[in-house]
């Protein structure tokens, strides 16, 4: 076993040649959700827009394949965490608890990425009546700054809905930043 940057190689058995590195990391994003088809006589209630900050944690998988001299060229990047946060919705406050799934296409340069989340909007005003659950899927890009550090930008659409509310959707955009231990 071989320790290199704080990550652990370990082999794959049956794939000679590739391994894999957890990386602990600590995302934060600042989100920005305007609603899709908000334009009614009588707007749906959490679903006009919303402000919001989130943090997740989780593994950052890295799978490497050696081409001889111990030359690593990058095959995948996976991270899989939970997130929690507040949002500030046009009605209130909701509170997210989510899982965190993204997938990223290669780790030099600017690097584009695809994420999905879902989880439960929490709301502590009317636990039972106002909790919702969420879907959220898009794609971004991130910039690693420093070998810890990370920038990232990304866009999805969020849907809500649950609890006989009506369904809302939203534009999102948000913008953070990682750090990878």
């Amino acid at each position: 076993m071989t320790i290199i940057n704080n990550g652990v190689y370990a082999e794959v058995p049956g794939y000679s040649g590739i391994r894999f590195v957890p990386y602990y990391m600590d995302i934060t994003n600042f989100m920005q959700g305007f609603g899709i088809g908000t334009k009614q006589i009588k707007p749906v209630p959490y679903g006009v827009q919303f402000s919001g900050i989130t943090n997740i944690n989780g593994y950052h998988f890295l799978s490497h394949r050696s081409s001889g001299w111990d030359e690593f060229q990058l095959t995948r990047s996976f991270f899989a965490g939970i997130g929690i946060g507040v949002s500030a919705y046009n009605d209130g406050y909701l509170f997210p608890v989510f899982l965190d799934i993204r997938y990223w296409f290669n780790v030099n340069g600017i690097t584009p990425y695809i994420y999905g989340d879902v989880g439960l909007l929490m709301s502590f005003k009317d636990f039972d009546m106002g909790t919702r659950m969420f879907i959220n899927g898009g794609f971004g890009a991130s910039k690693c700054i420093f070998s810890n550090f990370l920038l990232e930008a990304g866009t999805g659409l969020y849907t809500q809905m649950g609890n006989s509310k009506p369904r809302a959707s939203f534009i999102k955009l948000e913008i953070g930043f990682a750090f990878r231990y």
